[in-house]
């Protein structure tokens, strides 16, 4: 009985000891967004006939990423509206105005995850997404498309694809829509390539 106590009190020493001395799990590695080297683009119905496509040229942030444990991880993303692009100088001025972005009283589009969840082949980036003084909680399917180093001109890289789907009208842009001109619903699409800091 003795034999067995002290056994049972080594191995529980023993076990203590290991948590004890485990190594605790790595930090996410940060990534930078190139903003260069990354797009937003939105897509909205036209007509109830065709899909309009536009983007914004400037986008910045970082992004905290492990694979292995998503939930450590963050992302946070940044868009000044004034870079909104639609091919068309006139139609940019417009979406600046208060009939869409309000760019003056409004400048920055931003969106700051909560919850990062595995899904399959996939991650599901839940966050806060504020827009023209409004925040609503949304998800975005993200992928994972790459991640190496790309030697010392580029540094080491990784890059991901979002797409989530929002309502003009919560966020009180509703130009447009009683008249079936433009969709209320607009999918965004985010393609962002990190350099490692």
């Amino acid at each position: 009985m003795t034999r067995r106590l002290l056994f049972a009190g080594l191995l529980a020493g023993l076990v203590a000891l290991a948590i004890q001395a485990a190594p605790p799990p790595p930090a996410p590695t940060t990534f930078a967004i190139d903003s260069g080297h990354s797009s937003a683009l939105f897509r909205i119905s036209h007509l109830d006939v065709g899909a309009f496509w536009g983007r914004f040229n400037e986008i910045k942030g970082q992004v905290l990423w492990d694979d292995q444990n998503p939930a450590a991880g963050s992302v946070e993303v940044e868009i000044p509206v004034a870079s909104v692009d639609s091919n068309d100088e006139k139609r940019d001025q417009h979406l600046k105005s208060p009939d869409f972005f309000n760019v003056r009283q409004f400048p920055v589009m931003s969106f700051k995850s909560s919850k990062i969840e595995k899904k399959g082949e996939r991650f599901h980036v839940t966050g806060s997404l504020s827009l023209r003084g409004k925040t609503q909680t949304i998800t975005a399917e993200v992928s994972k498309l790459g991640e190496k180093d790309c030697g010392k001109r580029f540094g080491y890289r990784a890059a991901w694809e979002a797409t989530f789907t929002l309502k003009r009208t919560d966020f009180g842009m509703s130009y447009g829509v009683e008249q079936g001109i433009l969709g209320d619903e607009v999918r965004v699409t985010l393609a962002l390539e990190g350099v490692r800091k």
